[in-house]
């Protein structure tokens, strides 16, 4: 058998590759070699600071196809602060090949020193694609959403290299606090700033932000200590360390002090000290005040009576004026006591009838900063009211309230009892009287939107059966501004009376119960003219059923009113 073997060309051609790819990784080595060995290479591997990125923007000129020389020269100028030409430096790495995860990572810092975050988050996380294991990627990469607003995507990350016992973990300990306050875990947040002020005591900044976070907990007593010697020993912080003092202060319940302290923060113009005299002024209240309000105004619409379903068209005008006047006669830490007056008028020219007066006065004890509660609230109030210019009614009550707040949110709620007397019919009504009410307001986070539930239950009780009344009522409204002094307000009232009559004492037929349901829609333009009067123009639409008629109208109004206090 005869064997073949390989063509002698074949044999020179596969030598002659050979030769050439050993030629070609021999003048790649020396290429190499050059630039290892170039002096200004050598020179600027001892250098550091201006000199170092001198040297090796000299070796970038003479080699300018070598990542790492372009890695080198980034990392100096980065060391200099020029993170714009640091950054392009990086970027001439990667388009020649340089390691993707430490060019990157490079990248995202340069980008994060100049405040380009998104840019940032971007390449931290393709540096932690091609390096899932690399700390500085994930320090930057938490980092950056965090400088981005985003502490809740941050916060788990810190967390886990807040765990390391390195320096990274040291320093994601101080990241890990402020995203903590940031999310509202202020109690977390003041625990790790605790640790933090024990390592170094002396920080006042770590213990600024400690007094922060300590008062945002409530914890009034810590936040005071640690915003006293604040303001004792860093003077950068000493009017912003016054006025916490005073918060704190006011938190306790300690109510002179708060005012001295926020006195003390002064009388200048800075953004702590306009704070501090609007927190002492609001903590003082004014201790007299005096309202003066008269309104004009016309209803129109038609009442639909269920019976007959006869419809009867309405256009009444009126003048409706309103006065209060009162005074803060006592005030200590645990007591403030007032006494006020108020009188109410509706006036209809040309009906010549319901005409209505109210006049009113009252002695209220004020406690604040009771346990949870922001006050609570003891009222006594004497009412006496003429319809047509005749006595109506005439009130005793007093009244029990307790009043909630957190950050939005507000609530109200009590106890009110009396006892009063109508004279409006041909035998007088009168009974003891009694209503549990709550009243619940949120902030919106729009501005000046106001969301409000209101809801009440009454009952009175006599020995006459036409006194004897249950009543249930709930209201859900929404206030918004639309624009400017344009408010605009939507509400609607379910309302149930369960009674006899009055006309089964009269010999008539017992009405078992009654139940309204309205809708009210209001526009109103609020001008303030001068610092105490003001000029309102609203117009309300009311639509309103019940058992024994439907009502439908408008109302116009022009409101004119005078508010003094000092």
């Amino acid at each position: 058998m005869q064997t073949r073997t390989p063509s002698l060309n074949w044999t020179f051609r596969l030598l002659s590759v050979a030769c050439c790819f050993l030629a070609c990784c021999s003048a790649a080595s020396r290429a190499e070699d050059a630039f290892r060995s170039d002096p200004d290479w050598i020179a600027a591997q001892e250098a550091d600071g201006a000199q170092a990125v001198e040297r090796l923007a000299q070796v970038s000129r003479k080699f300018p196809a070598e990542p790492l020389v372009w890695y080198r020269l980034g990392r100096a100028q980065y060391g200099v602060e020029d993170w714009t030409a640091a950054l392009a430096s990086f970027d001439k790495a990667l388009e020649l090949g340089h390691d993707r995860a430490e060019a990157q990572t490079r990248r995202g810092q340069c980008l994060a020193k100049l405040k380009r975050h998104p840019e940032a988050e971007k390449a931290y996380r393709e540096a932690l694609d091609k390096d899932p294991d690399s700390v500085t990627a994930e320090f930057g990469l938490a980092a950056a959403l965090y400088n981005q607003a985003q502490p809740t995507a941050a916060l788990p990350r810190f967390e886990a290299l807040a765990r390391r016992q390195d320096d990274w973990g040291a320093a994601a300990q101080e990241f890990l606090a402020f995203c903590l306050y940031d999310t509202k875990e202020y109690a977390r947040a003041a625990e790790v700033w605790e640790a933090l002020v024990t390592l170094q005591p002396e920080d006042t900044y770590r213990r600024w932000m400690l007094a922060k976070a300590l008062f945002k907990a409530k914890r009034y007593e810590e936040a005071l200590e640690q915003s006293r010697y604040v303001a004792e020993h860093d003077a950068g912080r000493g009017e912003a360390a016054r006025y916490y003092v005073g918060a704190s202060l006011e938190g306790l319940g300690r109510t002179r002090e708060a005012e001295e302290a926020y006195a003390a923060v002064g009388k200048g113009d800075s953004e702590w000290q306009r704070a501090a005299r609007s927190a002492a002024s609001a903590l003082a209240g004014k201790p007299f005040r005096l309202m003066l309000d008269v309104l004009e105004g016309y209803d129109t619409g038609v009442i639909t009576t269920g019976d007959d379903n006869s419809v009867t068209g309405k256009q009444d005008y009126f003048t409706q004026l309103y006065a209060l006047a009162e005074g803060r006669v006592l005030r200590t830490d645990a007591l403030h006591l007032w006494l006020g007056g108020e009188h109410f008028g509706l006036h209809y020219p040309e009906v010549h009838d319901n005409d209505y007066f109210e006049d009113a006065a009252s002695l209220a004890l004020l406690f604040p900063k009771v346990g949870p509660f922001q006050e609570l609230r003891l009222r006594y109030t004497f009412r006496y009211a003429q319809l047509d210019y005749q006595c109506y009614e005439r009130e005793h009550a007093l009244e029990m309230s307790a009043q909630y707040k957190e950050g939005a949110d507000k609530v109200r709620f009590g106890l009110r009892v009396g006892d009063s007397d109508f004279f409006r019919l041909a035998r007088g009504l009168s009974g003891t009287k009694a209503s549990f009410f709550w009243d619940y307001r949120r902030q919106l986070p729009l501005w000046d939107h106001e969301l409000r539930l209101r809801g009440n239950v009454d009952y009175r009780w006599s020995e006459a059966s036409a006194s004897k009344r249950f009543s249930q009522r709930v209201r859900l409204a929404y206030r918004a501004q639309l624009w400017r002094a344009l408010y605009g307000k939507l509400e609607a009232v379910y309302r149930r009376d369960d009674y006899p009559s009055t006309q089964e004492v009269l010999g008539g037929v017992p009405a078992q119960h009654r139940t309204d349901h309205r809708l009210l829609g209001e526009v109103r333009f609020d001008y303030e003219v001068w610092k105490h009067f003001s000029f309102n123009w609203g117009y309300t639409y009311e639509s309103q059923d019940s058992r024994r008629e439907t009502k439908e109208y408008g109302r116009h109004q022009v409101d004119a009113g005078f508010t003094f206090s000092f």
